[in-house]
């Protein structure tokens, strides 16, 4: 495993001969169990929030590398299916469930490997490499598409009000408000953040409460790494 700086070693490490599990531990400590073994680097794993016996994880890396982002595991089986077979050109990450069960994701389309570092620019693409538009998408817990939505902005994170009306995203510089309701995205500025973006942990991940009264961030603007509450608009 590479350390450093933000995103260092990503690529290298997906290539690297490993093998990755994802293991359950019972919170009162009864028992510890592995589910699931890969020769893939695995992530990002995601309880489904109405039904536990399902779960959500990632084939980690580079997005424009990564053959199949989005995973599904029947925890139940052990069984795994991929969720949102990805074509050619889809470079897809940062995917998360809504409150109802569904499976949110972004899809930056040909050239983008999702990252971000220090000089705000991506790790393994220096250039764009397409004008494909970017969109995001909602799909159900067997893979299918319910809506995708064109969203030509560049967020490095999304999350999603309760309603999955409104998404907040975090920009190079400042954080997002981004309404989905209708048949076109539209976006506002809702702060600056100021993060260094120099490391993993001063990654913003701007999230709604369970409210959609305020917006939790992370940023290193004040030289140590901390939590911040923002108030959202009322949008109503």
């Amino acid at each position: 495993m590479h350390y450093g700086a933000n995103y260092k070693g990503f690529k290298e490490t997906m290539y690297a001969t490993k093998k990755g599990w994802i293991t359950l531990v019972g919170m009162d400590g009864s028992k510890v169990m592995d589910v699931f073994e890969d020769t893939h680097w695995l992530g990002h794993f995601q309880f489904s929030p109405i039904d536990s016996t399902i779960a959500m994880f990632c084939h980690e890396g580079p997005w424009n590398l990564v053959h199949q982002r989005i995973w599904l595991l029947d925890i139940t089986s052990r069984s795994v299916q991929p969720n949102y077979r990805q074509g050619e050109d889809y470079c897809i990450g940062h995917e998360f469930w809504t409150t109802d069960g569904k499976i949110f994701f972004d899809n930056r389309r040909k050239g983008h490997d999702g990252t971000i570092t220090v000089d705000k620019t991506q790790a393994t693409i220096k250039e764009d490499a397409t004008d494909q538009v970017p969109f995001i998408g909602l799909a159900d817990h067997e893979g299918t598409i319910l809506r995708t939505i064109d969203l030509p902005y560049y967020c490095n994170h999304y999350h999603s009000d309760k309603e999955c009306n409104l998404i907040v995203g975090d920009e190079v510089e400042d954080l997002v408000l981004i309404g989905i309701s209708g048949r076109e995205a539209s976006i506002e500025t809702l702060c600056t953040h100021n993060t260094s973006w120099s490391t993993h942990q001063t990654h913003c991940h701007p999230t709604f409460s369970w409210d959609n009264k305020k917006i939790l961030f992370t940023s290193d603007r004040e030289g140590t790494t901390n939590l911040y509450l923002v108030n959202v608009p009322d949008h109503n």
